[in-house]
């Protein structure tokens, strides 16, 4: 087995298509993060993508965009695994990834480097099988403005301390802003342009696979500031 480090994400791609897509569900942060640098390199500067080939076919991979986690897809087998570890010559501050693979990852990655792992979060990943039609959501959608500028602020601190766990001050990075107006009694939520009333879905297609994506939506907290309803 050969591990190699890449720097072009589509032909990462290219060559992990088959074992990423065995199991889409279970690699969609590999795949999406991927598929950015890919379409917008400047996004990510920085990042290392790995592959681990035996004979004509790819049996590991993950990459890693600095100062963030590896991401690790899941292996074929354990001696895959083990040729991944050893083809990873950077420092790393965690790995994202699913049990059980995450964990075998970890406990080799400790016995090279004599480092420590710990579990810091544990999450689930959902499957799409079925789509029932739903009613279109109540309200509008118009562009933020200065004024909005403290309301917008507050959101994204609340929203960094719910789902992040963490607090970050400052603009949020991506696209245009804009503000979802709901209907009288409930407060107003932030998304992405003016898409399916309270967001937007984005396609793309990486070769024969079809990757889809919900822009940011977060109900804010209650008692929203005087004057939001």
């Amino acid at each position: 087995m050969e591990a190699v480090r890449l720097d072009d994400a589509a032909e990462f791609l290219a060559q992990a298509e088959p074992l990423l897509l065995a199991d889409e569900a279970r690699h969609n942060l590999i795949l999406g993060i991927a598929g950015t640098i890919r379409d917008s390199p400047d996004v990510y500067p920085l990042r290392s993508l790995w592959l681990v080939r035996d004979g004509g076919a790819v049996v590991a991979a993950a990459l890693r965009t600095p100062p963030y986690n590896l991401i690790l897809a899941r292996p074929t087998s354990p001696a895959a695994l083990e040729a991944l570890v050893g083809g990873i010559a950077e420092a790393l501050p965690g790995v994202n990834g699913s049990v059980p693979e995450v964990q075998e990852f970890a406990a080799s990655w400790a016995e090279r480097t004599g480092a420590s792992a710990r579990t810091n979060m544990r999450q689930g990943v959902y499957a799409l099988e079925q789509v029932e039609a739903l009613a279109p959501a109540p309200g509008s959608a118009r562009l933020a403005t200065a004024d909005d500028r403290e309301l917008a602020l507050r959101w994204w601190i609340a929203f960094g301390d719910e789902v992040l766990h963490e607090r970050r001050v400052g603009r949020p990075r991506g696209g245009g802003r804009g503000l979802g107006r709901g209907p009288p009694g409930r407060a107003e939520h932030g998304a992405r342009e003016r898409e399916r009333a309270a967001g937007r879905e984005t396609t793309s297609r990486q070769g024969s696979h079809r990757r889809s994506s919900v822009a940011r939506i977060f109900a804010p907290p209650a008692n929203p500031p005087p004057g939001v309803k």
